[in-house]
């Protein structure tokens, strides 16, 4: 339900009492800090109705509900829902508060966030840009509004190939966490994966190993085995054992990985699909192409309908699979039969984190 049809039904009530509002919010927000972001879906939908019905649109409570509900839609990874919350938000705030105020900026914050899981790095680079650039000058460089914006700039940069760029964000984050919040702190696990995946793809693979293993260690241990930061760490440790030519180790981690996230997540949710691409290239690199294939073709149609045919998901799983046909064409001549997918030029091959 989107904002206009939450106001046309709340027009002709009075809405919860406000208290009620209050502890709708807190629960919701402990279910999303626990990782269970279906369960708090509905509270979240009933807080936005309330607030437009007890506060209005323009209220500050109202656009914290919207966000809140954008980003319950971001994890359970319904793209266009989110999307649409963030922009209601970020328009709302811009027309009512002004540029500056912290509401517009988490707003242009969770935009270019949303805009970058889509793929759409274009869009979204201006926005985080402008999130960091006014919220450190407004905050301060240790506020956690600033500390999120450097992490979501960061992951930008790295996916764009910035590396050393994305680098300097990325351990000053961890630095400052660190210092403020502690080595224990959920953030800090976050900016200590981060970390370690970018140090992976710049080679420093020790150093990157010790991060993503304190990372993945102290997740289990205070947020628990299947918390999304524990198994984004434990699917990140699994391609550092892969880039090692660890394989057994990483389809280990690799499928305990995708079990989890199809059982908490379900099978259309990007990191569900992201985990089975990855399982998928450590199968092919094992030389087990026949499971593999299956893996890279669920990706393929899942994203494709879900994502769109621009998504970086779809095209890994695209990408992989016209790699494996060319493979099986090779070992047991040009006339066998496909393992699925279609005839698409490949590109360059890398593992997806998530």
């Amino acid at each position: 339900m989107r904002l206009a049809e939450q106001r046309e039904i709340r027009a002709a009530t009075d809405g919860p009492p406000e208290p009620v509002l209050s502890t709708l919010s807190v629960l919701a927000q402990e279910l999303q800090a626990q990782g269970r972001p279906s369960e708090a879906e509905p509270l979240a939908v009933e807080l936005v109705s309330g607030s437009l019905s007890i506060f209005g649109p323009h209220d500050l409570k109202t656009l914290a509900a919207i966000n809140h509900l954008g980003s319950l839609h971001m994890d359970m990874g319904q793209l266009p829902a989110a999307e649409e919350w963030y922009r209601e938000a970020l328009h709302i705030s811009r027309t009512e508060l002004g540029d500056g105020h912290a509401t517009t900026l988490a707003s242009l914050n969770n935009l270019g966030k949303l805009l970058f899981e889509k793929g759409e790095f274009a869009e979204a680079r201006p926005l985080l840009e402008e999130a960091l650039e006014a919220t450190r000058a407004t905050c301060g460089e240790r506020h956690p509004s600033t500390l999120a914006c450097l992490a979501n700039l960061s992951a930008l940069l790295q996916a764009s190939g910035e590396l050393e760029e994305a680098e300097l964000l990325c351990r000053r984050a961890l630095e400052v966490k660190r210092l403020t919040l502690g080595s224990r702190h959920p953030d800090t696990l976050g900016s200590l994966h981060n970390l370690g995946r970018l140090l992976q793809s710049r080679g420093a693979l020790d150093e990157a190993e010790a991060l993503l293993t304190e990372a993945l260690q102290t997740s289990r241990d205070t947020l628990g085995a299947h918390h999304p930061n524990t198994l984004s760490s434990l699917s990140s440790l699994g391609g550092l054992f892969q880039v090692r030519g660890a394989l057994d180790e990483a389809e280990e981690n690799c499928r305990e990985a995708l079990d989890a996230r199809r059982a908490i997540l379900g099978d259309r949710h990007p990191n569900t699909l992201t985990s089975a691409i990855n399982l998928g290239s450590v199968l092919e690199e094992k030389g087990d192409l026949e499971a593999a294939a299956p893996l890279f073709k669920e990706a393929l149609e899942v994203s494709k309908a879900t994502l769109g045919e621009r998504h970086p998901l779809m095209i890994a799983s695209q990408t992989r699979l016209d790699a494996l046909n060319r493979m099986q064409c090779g070992q047991c001549g040009e006339n066998s039969p496909p393992l699925g997918g279609s005839n698409a030029s490949p590109g360059k091959r890398s593992r997806l984190q998530a």
